[in-house]
């Protein structure tokens, strides 16, 4: 399975909890305020230190395997997806935690 697929899986169950649940993920300006906070914590340093190792050599992505996309930055597009997936996937648990509890 690739890791688009994975990411794909994560957000077929994020999208499925939310409806299922009924969950508001930004119900409010607070709820904004911690989707941004969220996203300036992990998807910018996330994808800096990664285009940073990449740059360094210190991190490659093999030529042998298939990306989806790649960025401008060197970057598979599924490894930026990533940054974006798990802050949204904690926050999704976070809010179902709350409302099963």
């Amino acid at each position: 399975m690739s890791y688009f697929a994975v990411i794909l899986i994560f957000w077929i169950l994020i999208a499925s909890i939310t409806k299922f649940f009924d969950l508001k993920i930004v119900p409010k300006r607070k709820g904004l305020i911690l989707v941004v906070t969220l996203f300036f914590i992990f998807v910018i340093p996330g994808f800096l230190i990664d285009w940073i190792a990449i740059s360094e050599g210190w991190y490659i992505f093999p030529k042998t395997t298939k990306y989806l996309l790649m960025t401008h930055l060197g970057v598979p597009i599924e490894e930026a997806l990533f940054f974006v997936t798990v802050p949204m996937w904690i926050i999704v648990l976070w809010k179902f935690s709350r409302k099963v509890a």
